[in-house]
C-alpha cells in the first residue's frame, strides 16, 4: 500500500480508538473522570515537546544520503542530544516532583508511581523519535503506522484495567502512557533492526552535532511556545472552569488535533522530497510542490468544517447525549474554523524545515504565545472557552499566514538572484 494509504489507516484507527476510550471513561466515571483523563493529554504533549524538532532535522540530514558513514553521524547525535536533554529533564522533573509529592497524589504510591513514570516515559519518547524519523526518510510508513497502532491499542487496553480495578487517578494514565510508550519503543526497534545493523554507534562528529543544533536553534522557543499555546490553555480551563469544561474543551481538541496531526503525516511525507529540492536548488518545484499542499488541505479542512456544522448535534446527539451534543457546538464550530486556517501554520513549519530555516515561524510562534499568556485569564473570564478560539483563529490568521507568504517572497527573490 502507498504511504498515503496508510496514513489514512492510521488516522481513522486513531479516531475510532479514542472515541471507543472517551465513551468508556465518560460512560463509566463520569464528566470529571474524563477531566483527568485530559490532564494526562497534556502531559503527553508536553513530553513531545522535548523532541525539539531534531527528528525533523535527523530525517533532513539522512533523507537520500547514501552513505551509512555520514547517516551514523546525525544518528549518533541525535542520540547524544536526546540522552542529555533525558538526563536534564529528569532530574529537575524528580527534584520538583519529590518536594511537592503530596499535591501530586494523596495516595503517596501512586505519587511515587508517577515521578518514576514520567522519565521513563521521555526517554522511550525520544527514542521513538529517533527510530522514526529513520523509518520517515526511508519511506517505511506501513512500519510507522504499525508501531502506533500498537501504542494506541496498548494504552486502550493498559488504561481500562487499571481504571477498572483501581479507579480514577491522574497516575494511572501517566503509568500507562509510560508503559505503552514502552512497546511502541521495542516495535521501533524491531523495524529499524535491519537498518541500524550498518550503524556504526561509535561515529561521531562534531559538524554533524553542529548541524543538527543550528537547524534545532530556535526549536527552543517552539517548545517553549508550544507548551504555552497548547498545553497551558488546558490547565487554565480546568482550573477556572472545572473539569467537567475542561473535558468538553480536550475532547473537541483532541478530535481537531488528530485530524492536523493526520494532514501533518501527509505533509511529513513530502518533507524528504521538499528537502531534496531545496539540496538540489530546484526553488521552482519546492515552491509548487508546497503551495499545492497548502490550497488542498485548506479546502479539504473547509469540507471537513461544514460537515462538522450540519451533522454535529445529529452525530453527537448519538455518540454521546443530545445535551452533550447542544453544549458543545459552539465550541466545535470554532475549534474546526481553527483548524481550516491552522494549514498555513502546519505548512509552513514544514516548509521552514525543509529550507533550513526555522527563524521567522518560531518567532512569530513566540509572539503569539507570549500575548496568548498575558491574555488567556481574561479571555476564559470573558468569554469562556469560545475566548481562546477567538484569540488562536484570529493570531493564527495575522502570524503565520505572514510568515508562509514571507517565505514565498523570499523563495521569488531567491530565483531572481
Amino acid at each position: 500500500m502507498s504511504s498515503k494509504v496508510w496514513n489514512i489507516f492510521d488516522f481513522i484507527s486513531a479516531i475510532v480508538i479514542t472515541l471507543l476510550l472517551n465513551k468508556f471513561i465518560n460512560s463509566h466515571f463520569g464528566a470529571e473522570a474524563y477531566g483527568t483523563y485530559a490532564l494526562s493529554l497534556v502531559f503527553l504533549g508536553t513530553v513531545a515537546l522535548f523532541d525539539l524538532g531534531f527528528s525533523n532535522g535527523l530525517t533532513k540530514f539522512i533523507s537520500g544520503n547514501k552513505r551509512w558513514e555520514t547517516k551514523s553521524k546525525y544518528i549518533t547525535s541525535t542520540c547524544i542530544i536526546y540522552f542529555l536533554i533525558t538526563v536534564i529533564v529528569s532530574i529537575a522533573f524528580i527534584i520538583i516532583a519529590t518536594l511537592n509529592i503530596n499535591e501530586i497524589s494523596k495516595n503517596t504510591t501512586y505519587a511515587n508511581a508517577l515521578i518514576i513514570s514520567v522519565p521513563l516515559c521521555l526517554a522511550f519518547t525520544l527514542s521513538s523519535s529517533l527510530l522514526s524519523s529513520i523509518l520517515i526518510a526511508k519511506t517505511e510508513w506501513s512500519s510507522i503506522v504499525k508501531t502506533n497502532l500498537i501504542y494506541k491499542l496498548s494504552n486502550v487496553i493498559i488504561t481500562i484495567i487499571l481504571l477498572s480495578e483501581l479507579g480514577v487517578d491522574l497516575s494511572f494514565f501517566i503509568v500507562s502512557i509510560m508503559i505503552s510508550s514502552l512497546f511502541r519503543m521495542i516495535s521501533l526497534i524491531l523495524y529499524t533492526k535491519k537498518h541500524l545493523q550498518k550503524h556504526d554507534f561509535f561515529t561521531y562528529n562534531y559538524k554533524a552535532l553542529k548541524r543538527l543544533l543550528h537547524l534545532a536553534k530556535y526549536s527552543i522557543l517552539n517548545v517553549f511556545s508550544g507548551f504555552l499555546l497548547n498545553q497551558f490553555d488546558k490547565i487554565l480551563v480546568g482550573n477556572l472552569l472545572g473539569m467537567v469544561e475542561l473535558g468538553y474543551y480536550s475532547f473537541i481538541s483532541q478530535i481537531t488535533n488528530f485530524i492536523y496531526s493526520f494532514y501533518g503525516v501527509i505533509i511529513k511525507t513530502n518533507f524528504p522530497k521538499l528537502s531534496s529540492f531545496h539540496n538540489e536548488g530546484a526553488t521552482t518545484q519546492l515552491k509548487r510542490a508546497t503551495l499545492q499542499t497548502y490550497i488542498s488541505t485548506t479546502v479539504q479542512t473547509i469540507i471537513i468544517l461544514i460537515i462538522v456544522i450540519l451533522g454535529w448535534n445529529f452525530g453527537m446527539g448519538y455518540y454521546m447525549d443530545a445535551e452533550y451534543a447542544n453544549s458543545t457546538f459552539e465550541i466545535a464550530v470554532l475549534a474546526f474554523i481553527y483548524l481550516v486556517v491552522r494549514m498555513s501554520e502546519l505548512n509552513g513549519f514544514y516548509f521552514f524545515n525543509a529550507i533550513a530555516e526555522m527563524k521567522v515561524f518560531s518567532l512569530s510562534t513566540f509572539l503569539i504565545s507570549i500575548i496568548f499568556y498575558f491574555s488567556i485569564d481574561v479571555l476564559i473570564e470573558t468569554l469562556s472557552i469560545n475566548g481562546v478560539f477567538y484569540f488562536k483563529i484570529i493570531s493564527t490568521l495575522l502570524f503565520y499566514t505572514i510568515s508562509y507568504l514571507f517565505c514565498v517572497l523570499r523563495l521569488k527573490k531567491g530565483r531572481k538572484e
